[in-house]
């Protein structure tokens, strides 16, 4: 998301308030916010893609299996994990979809919209930067900008963090078309179960790269790393830990900077170490803390509400309450048997 920031501090970049706040509505800033601007560790991740196996849907590693969660995606991405889920949406419609969300005429849709691989229609993200960015830049140039075109902006900048950060291809470049369809009603975005929508097409596309027996990973590399720095702290040493990292999600907890002259080198070595891992190099629930504190949240039992239920513990396990039998005097002892 660096070519097309939504808030900046120059006058030529970012967006005009009431765009930053209809594409804050749709609750997809966290998933930009964490993964939308790292460096990718390709090495690292290809060197756990090339131990995913597509039939279990699982990483085997020396130790067993591991797979990436629905909480994972929750604490990684900072989307929800439950909601509606997008299907297949219909094609016939397209024109009427592009109308309705850009206010284009059907000469401009096929204008802009492409055809890929399979017949695939496909948006450039470059051509929707070039087509709707800057707001900003044109109001503080005595330039009107519209409902409309507020409108418009605001929904090229989700479907852009779609191809983007949520659904990216191999290209980095485009945008399925077809997720147009996603974005009306605007107001309903945000019922959508994005954390899930997410965590399937990474899952997807390590099984892409698992039956072309190959380890370069297509999607959404960003993801996957963060997701192996979380669970394997052996390979966070890689990084560098956040400074500014807000304690919220977990998708920019660390971030790579280092960019290796020999990766090849790097690739294999780190083969060898994946082949060494044991149970003892794991974190299995690197966000034990956070659910903690969510609980404590949700329930309300701060430590002084929690006094008396210890003040009762120890009363009822102590004399004269809990004592050993009086071997002097008569007792009956009851058992159920």
């Amino acid at each position: 998301m660096r070519h097309w920031p939504l808030i900046a501090n120059e006058l030529r970049m970012g967006e005009v308030s009431e765009v930053v706040d209809l594409v804050n509505s749709t609750g997809l800033l966290s998933v930009v916010n964490n993964l939308g601007h790292l460096t990718y560790d390709r090495p690292l991740c290809s060197a756990f893609a090339e131990r995913y196996y597509g039939e279990t849907d699982t990483l085997h590693l020396p130790f067993g299996e591991m797979t990436i969660t629905p909480n994972d995606a929750k604490f990684i991405t900072g989307l929800s994990i439950e909601g509606k889920y997008a299907q297949e949406l219909d094609w016939d419609k397209i024109h009427a979809w592009t109308k309705e969300v850009f206010q284009w005429d059907e000469e401009k849709t096929k204008k802009e919209m492409l055809v890929g691989k399979a017949k695939q229609r496909i948006f450039h993200l470059s051509r929707l930067r070039s087509n709707f960015m800057v707001t900003k830049k044109l109001r503080h140039e005595g330039k009107a900008v519209t409902l409309q075109r507020i409108i418009a902006t605001a929904n090229a900048y989700v479907l852009y963090i779609l191809g983007a950060v949520i659904f990216p291809d191999i290209s980095g470049a485009r945008v399925n078309a077809n997720f147009i369809q996603l974005l009306q009603p605007f107001d309903k975005i945000q019922d959508y179960s994005w954390g899930t929508s997410i965590l399937a097409h990474s899952l997807t596309q390590l099984r892409k790269a698992f039956r072309a027996q190959r380890n370069q990973l297509e999607g959404n590399m960003a993801f996957l790393q963060a997701w192996i720095y979380l669970h394997f702290l052996i390979f966070a040493k890689r990084a560098f830990e956040n400074k500014d990292w807000d304690g919220q999600q977990y998708g920019n907890k660390y971030t790579y900077r280092s960019k290796p002259k020999k990766q090849r080198m790097d690739y294999l070595n780190l083969r060898r170490q994946l082949d060494n891992l044991t149970t003892k190099d794991v974190v299995f629930d690197p966000y034990k803390e956070a659910l903690s504190k969510a609980k404590e949240k949700k329930f309300g039992c701060p430590e002084q509400a929690l006094q008396p239920f210890v003040s009762l513990k120890a009363a009822m396990t102590s004399a004269p309450v809990l004592a050993l039998p009086d071997f002097s005097q008569p007792f009956v002892l009851e058992t159920d048997a």
